[in-house]
């Protein structure tokens, strides 16, 4: 029973998804369909990049992955599979799948041409439903992807533009890349990004004078910044909300500064 994910921005007041799912079931009633989220931000690549990117390990080998967060849908952009990590991937080529290829190599890419996969006819605006959900039907089960289309390097693929932390004398600058549905802000800075040691962070006016381990560690209402399960710096309230009670955007300035251990 083969293993098809998805995630996309579409939302969950349309058909988009279900029909996507039909299309799937159609050409294997046996796939089991996972879905990741379909609440990316209409058209935002970069989060949806490191959604896929920190959920990927919790996945079985062979698991197939489909990304619709696709802005030149219609376009001469291109549609990918990929193989990398162990784990198969359909999505266009924006930059969505990056953090994955930078992580884990891809073994193979190949670029969606073969329209005997597909269905007919194709929409110039749902190459979701059209071709990714399809080809990742036939692909669950078994056919070979060469058969799909010619090889893609991967130095040809489009980039994503997406700031790394950088250091300002002695502090790590990093930003927020988003607030999770609980409001706690994470950042583009991961475990391996900081320095052995004491540290204080801050974000718009806002000191915390350490690392904490859980969200418990501190009183309801307090603020505290932890590593959090994406392996990256949060910055949280236990039981509140850091994203609205801070009003920050994504892109927010976070610094992390030698200190001393404090609350």
């Amino acid at each position: 029973m083969p293993l098809i994910t998805l995630t996309t921005d579409f939302g969950s007041s349309d058909s988009y998804v279900a029909q996507m799912k039909g299309v799937i079931l159609a050409v294997n009633p046996n796939a089991r369909i996972v879905d990741v989220t379909h609440s990316i931000p209409p058209q935002d690549v970069a989060r949806a990049a490191v959604v896929i990117e920190s959920f990927i390990p919790a996945f079985p080998a062979g698991t197939l992955h489909v990304a619709v967060i696709d802005p030149g849908v219609g376009s001469s952009r291109r549609l990918l599979a990929a193989e990398a990590a162990g784990q198969r991937f359909l999505a266009p080529d924006n930059g969505v799948l990056a953090p994955v290829f930078n992580r884990w190599p891809p073994g193979q890419i190949r670029e969606l041409q073969n329209d005997r996969f597909w269905r007919n006819p194709v929409s110039s605006t749902f190459h979701g439903r059209d071709i990714l959900a399809p080809v990742a039907a036939h692909w669950s089960l078994d056919v070979d992807p060469t058969e799909f289309g010619p090889t893609i390097e991967l130095d040809s693929l489009v980039p994503l533009h997406v700031p790394r932390p950088h250091r300002v004398g002695s502090a790590l600058v990093g930003r927020v890349e988003y607030a999770d549905s609980f409001g706690n802000l994470i950042t583009n800075i991961a475990a391996s990004d900081l320095d052995d040691g004491p540290v204080e962070i801050s974000i718009a006016g806002r000191i915390i004078g350490r690392l904490w381990h859980c969200y418990s560690d501190q009183p309801v209402g307090a603020w505290l910044a932890l590593i959090g399960s994406f392996g990256r710096l949060e910055i949280a309230v236990n039981g509140g909300s850091a994203a609205r009670m801070l009003n920050v955007m994504p892109g927010a300035e976070v610094r992390v500064e030698p200190g001393e251990r404090g609350t």
